[in-house]
């Protein structure tokens, strides 16, 4: 089983006939492959960018440090020079654009931004957690060209979902949210998705039929899951599960038939979380220095987001200097993506998937 938003981005370029766009694609893989082998550092333009545009956020979700690095350091950047990196970003050639936060809602530019980041070659993708996103706010939405819309629901307990969520009456008032979005989406004819993502911990995994219950009806057209990841002394390591089952996937895959919620997340991604969950660490070799590119609130370079989460930056970088063509395969970037590739701190979704689907 392949992740969905894979299987429909290369769907929609089939349709159109986007030859280029394959062939670039195909490029990029066998490039990897190579490298694979060669070991140079060397990489073609990077699949996936994270933009972390404010770390300011309405919830407080307790495995988020964010929130209060922000509080502590408040670093929004002014509009025009986030569309300075959205150009530079292009100008790269990337494959794909993830607005993200804290929640990118917070800023008033959020829309902005999100539509500086569509172009012709790229997809675009929007995590928020649409508690601030009002009715004119949705009409505002729909006027935007992007793909996705990455939504978080822990849990389809009310009291547990707060919990993970770090506020109040939090699950009725995003399941609210994705409903009239998916509403006015469908009767504007608009062909975004709507994902439902979920952080798996003890506090939820006996509750996954409860989940499927609240989220299937709810509009959203798929949900994707992701192990909990903590923080501590100075690094982000899998929290540990005393109740995660053997036959997890088995279990998602059963409960996706039955509510006909399609699993965003691929077979190999979520056959290894009993794995990791309970002590193991993912045996492929981490690729995300190449296939992502991750910048911070305060145009810090990260390599990855637990990277990003605990402030271990690359590069500080100025976008009136070197640009990011410039840097991209610089001795000091090569170099990390090397490093990185020993990396076992992680199961992030978005790097796992990839490093599953580029093998290196």
């Amino acid at each position: 089983m392949q992740r969905k938003i894979y299987a429909s981005v290369i769907w929609e370029r089939l349709k159109r006939l986007d030859f280029f766009w394959l062939l670039h694609k195909a490029y990029t893989y066998l490039f990897l492959k190579i490298e694979s082998r060669l070991k140079t550092g060397y990489s073609p333009p990077p699949l996936a960018c994270g933009l972390v545009v404010t770390e300011n956020c309405n919830l407080r979700c307790p495995m988020c440090v964010l929130p209060h690095r922000f509080q502590s350091h408040p670093n929004n950047q002014p509009t025009a020079a986030w569309k300075q990196v959205l150009d530079q970003l292009h100008e790269l050639g990337l494959g794909g654009i993830a607005i993200s936060g804290g929640e990118p809602l917070t800023r008033p530019d959020a829309l902005q931004l999100l539509q500086h980041a569509k172009s012709p070659r790229n997809t675009v993708t929007l995590n928020s957690n649409l508690m601030l996103l009002t009715e004119a706010g949705i009409a505002d939405l729909l006027e935007v060209d992007f793909d996705n819309v990455n939504v978080s629901i822990d849990s389809g307990r009310e009291e547990i979902n707060d919990q993970l969520r770090g506020g109040k009456g939090v699950l009725a008032r995003v399941l609210d949210r994705i409903g009239a979005l998916a509403r006015a989406r469908d009767a504007r004819g608009k062909k975004f998705s709507i994902t439902a993502v979920t952080t798996l911990s003890d506090l939820n995994v006996d509750d996954l039929d409860v989940l499927f219950q609240k989220v299937a009806p709810s509009g959203a057209d798929r949900i994707c899951f992701i192990p909990l990841h903590d923080i501590a002394n100075g690094k982000s390591f899998l929290a540990r599960s005393e109740k995660v089952s053997p036959n997890l996937y088995e279990t998602l895959l059963a409960l996706s038939h039955r509510y006909g919620l399609p699993l965003e997340n691929s077979s190999s991604y979520l056959r290894g979380f009993y794995h990791v969950m309970t002590g193991g660490v993912m045996p492929e070799r981490c690729n995300a220095g190449y296939t992502h590119l991750v910048m911070g609130a305060d145009f810090k370079i990260y390599r990855c987001i637990p990277y990003m989460n605990t402030a271990r930056f690359l590069f500080q970088w100025d976008p009136k200097g070197k640009s990011l063509k410039q840097l991209w395969n610089s001795p000091k970037w090569r170099q990390d993506r090397l490093e990185a590739l020993n990396c076992k701190e992680c199961f992030w979704d978005c790097h796992a998937e990839l490093t599953f689907l580029v093998p290196m």
